[in-house]
Formats: structure tokens, sequence, C-alpha cells
């Protein structure tokens, strides 16, 4: 099976909601091998779900401190999950 190596980018956003601060989880999923950039991986966050782009990018919005599972899933690679706390 193949791996997949991800690229994150947190950004704190403007928004705040009842006092707390969101953020946005941005990344690009590349082939670990090959570094080309991978369209279609599921990318899971909590209850979100996202599909990379053409360019392997995705993101998501307004998310709220706290500790959070990312898995990723493509056919033909194996699955991987990793942890990522978001802190303000």
């Amino acid at each position: 099976m193949k791996s997949f190596l991800l690229v994150l980018v947190f950004t704190l956003c403007g928004f705040f909601a009842s006092a707390q601060k969101q953020f946005s989880l941005r990344g690009s999923i590349y082939d670990a091998d090959t570094k080309n950039l991978l369209p279609t991986v599921v990318v899971k966050l909590a209850d979100n779900q996202s599909i990379t782009n053409s360019s392997g990018f995705f993101v998501f919005n307004k998310i709220i401190a706290g500790r959070y599972s990312l898995q990723l899933q493509l056919q033909g690679y194996e699955s991987q999950e990793l942890i990522v706390s978001l802190v303000d």
C-alpha cells in the first residue's frame, strides 16, 4: 500500500461564536513517494468531511478549539489517522 504525506496549515479566523475563537484547517495531500498531489482523498475531521480538489487541497472552516481525529482515505493507499489539537 502507498502512504500519504500531509501538509497542514492552521489559520485563526476572525469569527467568534459564544466567545470561542474559530479556526480554519487547511492542507494538501501528497503521495509520500512521488510527492505528487492527490485529488479525491476523503478527509474526515470529527463529524465533518471534505474531499481534496484537483490540487490535493482541502479546507475545514469554523472549527472551535479542541482535539480532533483527522482521517485520510483513498483507494490504493493505506488509511491514516492523525490527532490534531487546535488551541487558542
